[in-house]
C-alpha cells in the first residue's frame, strides 16, 4: 500500500516537473533573445553607419572619404571603383599608387595630402576630368611628365614636398588657376620658367 502511494507521488512529481520545464524553457529562451537582440542590432547599425559614412553616391557620381584611416595601401575596393568623382585619401601612410588607378577616369577631385608618396604614377594621364589635385605634405621628389595631360586641372597643390624641378609638360596646364609650391626647393630657373609660361596661374611659392 505504502509502495503504491510512493509510486503515485513520484509519478505526480515527475509530471509536474515536465510540465514546468515545458512552460518555463521557451520563456527563458525568449528572454535571452530579447536581451541579445538590441546589442546585435546596435552593432549592425553601427557597422552600417561606418561603411556608409565613407561613401556617398548621388546622381553626380561617387564621393569617397577614406582620410585618416592609417592605411599604407589603397583598398582594392576603391582601386576597382570606376565611378569615383571625388576621392579623399589624405592623412594616411600611403607610399605609392598602383597602376590600376587608371580606372578612375571620372575623377574630378583628388586629395592625397599628408601621405608618404615619392611620386605620382604616370597613369594620372587618365584623369581627364580632374580639376583639383592636392598632393601636398608628401615626400615627392619629382612630378611625372603625364601631369601635362590633365587639361582640365584648375588647382594643383604640391606644397611641402621635396621637388626641385618640373617636367616641361607642366607648362601645358593652361587652365590652371592656382599652383602651390610652398616648402619645395624649386630651382630658380624652373620657377622663372613657370611664371613666364603660366601667365594666368597664381603661383604660390
Amino acid at each position: 500500500m505504502n509502495n503504491s502511494k510512493n509510486i503515485a507521488i513520484l509519478t505526480l512529481t515527475l509530471i509536474v516537473t515536465i510540465l514546468l520545464t515545458i512552460l518555463i524553457t521557451p520563456k527563458l529562451q525568449s528572454y535571452r533573445l530579447k536581451i541579445q537582440e538590441p546589442k546585435n542590432q546596435s552593432n549592425l547599425v553601427k557597422s552600417t553607419k561606418q561603411e556608409t559614412s565613407d561613401i556617398t553616391t548621388n546622381l553626380l557620381g561617387t564621393k569617397i572619404d577614406y582620410s585618416g584611416k592609417g592605411v599604407s595601401e589603397v583598398p582594392i575596393t576603391i582601386i576597382n571603383n570606376s565611378n569615383i568623382t571625388e576621392l579623399d585619401l589624405s592623412d594616411n601612410s600611403i607610399e605609392s599608387l598602383p597602376s590600376q588607378v587608371e580606372n578612375w577616369k571620372k575623377l574630378q577631385i583628388f586629395k592625397i595630402e599628408n601621405n608618404k608618396l615619392k611620386s605620382l604614377p604616370g597613369e594620372i594621364r587618365n584623369f581627364a576630368q580632374l580639376t583639383i589635385l592636392d598632393a601636398s605634405g608628401n615626400g615627392m621628389t619629382d612630378v611625372p611628365a603625364e601631369i601635362g595631360q590633365l587639361s582640365n586641372l584648375l588647382e594643383l597643390d604640391l606644397s611641402q614636398n621635396n621637388i626641385d624641378e618640373f617636367p616641361n609638360e607642366i607648362l601645358n596646364l593652361k587652365q590652371l588657376k592656382t599652383l602651390d609650391l610652398r616648402g619645395n626647393p624649386v630651382k630658380e630657373s624652373h620657377l622663372k620658367l613657370l611664371k613666364e609660361s603660366l601667365t594666368t596661374t597664381n603661383i604660390i611659392f
